[in-house]
C-alpha cells in the first residue's frame, strides 16, 4: 500500500509529541520544606547535620542538634499567637542559659540549667499560662518585646526572655 504522508497531520503529530515531552518534566517550584534539603552525615563518634541551602553545619555533640532546623508558622493562626511562638532565651542569677521554646500545638519545652522541662501552654486574656509537671507560670508580653514569666503575682523573682526565632 501506497500512503501518501499528511504534512499537517505530521507537524500536528510532532507539536504534540513536543508538547507532552515538556509537560512531563514540569514541577511546581520547590517549597520551602524541600525534600533533601538536610543531609546526614556520620562517623564512628559523631554526626553531622547540613543544611544544604544555606550550609549551616551541626554536630551532634552541639547543644541545639536535636532542636528544629526550620521554622515554619502556620498561616491559620492568629497574630498575637505568632509573636509567642518559637524560641526564647535568657540567663538566671548563676548566669545559666535558660530556653524556652512554644509550639503552635500548645507544646512548650524549658531547658533549665541542663535539665529539660516539657509541658503546655495557652493563652487566658492577655496573659500567658506555662504548665510544666507540677508548676504553673505566668507571663505577659512587655511592650519592648521581651516576655516577663513569674510563678505567682508577689514574686519578685521574675525572668525575662528575649525572643530569638
Amino acid at each position: 500500500m501506497n500512503r501518501r504522508t499528511n504534512i499537517k497531520t505530521v507537524t500536528i503529530v510532532i507539536v504534540l509529541v513536543a508538547l507532552l515531552c515538556l509537560l512531563t518534566g514540569a514541577s511546581r517550584l520547590a517549597s520551602p520544606l524541600q525534600v533533601e534539603r538536610f543531609q546526614i552525615d556520620c562517623t564512628d563518634s559523631s554526626c553531622y547535620l547540613v543544611d544544604t541551602a544555606t550550609g549551616q553545619v551541626w554536630r551532634s555533640s552541639d547543644r541545639d542538634f536535636m532542636s528544629p532546623k526550620l521554622d515554619v508558622q502556620p498561616e491559620n493562626v492568629p497574630a498575637e499567637v505568632k509573636n509567642l511562638l518559637g524560641q526564647w532565651k535568657s540567663t538566671d542569677k548563676e548566669g545559666q542559659e535558660i530556653t524556652l521554646r512554644l509550639e503552635v500545638d500548645g507544646n512548650a519545652r524549658g531547658v533549665e540549667k541542663g535539665k529539660i522541662h516539657e509541658g503546655r501552654w495557652q493563652t487566658q486574656g492577655e496573659k500567658i499560662v506555662l504548665t510544666f509537671d507540677d508548676d504553673t507560670l505566668w507571663g505577659q508580653i512587655e511592650s519592648d518585646g521581651r516576655m516577663t514569666l513569674w510563678e505567682n503575682d508577689d514574686d519578685e523573682d521574675r525572668l525575662h526572655l528575649q525572643k530569638v526565632k
